[in-house]
């Protein structure tokens, strides 16, 4: 899956986040569904890069 997702469709994934907080949070406010953001690191060429993704709630 890695290698059709990144190498054939240039896909991102998104992998081992930690969503415990972002539940918890839309469990106050009573939301599931937001906008997320979670863009490279602006590296040429490159893949793999940290990401800083951010849900607005």
């Amino acid at each position: 899956m890695h290698a059709l997702d990144l190498v054939e469709m240039g896909m991102l994934q998104g992998q081992n986040w930690n969503l415990e907080e972002l539940s918890t949070a839309c469990a106050q406010e009573g939301r599931y569904a937001f906008p997320l953001s979670a863009m490279p690191e602006p590296f040429v060429g490159g893949t793999g890069t940290p990401v800083a993704p951010v849900a607005i709630l």
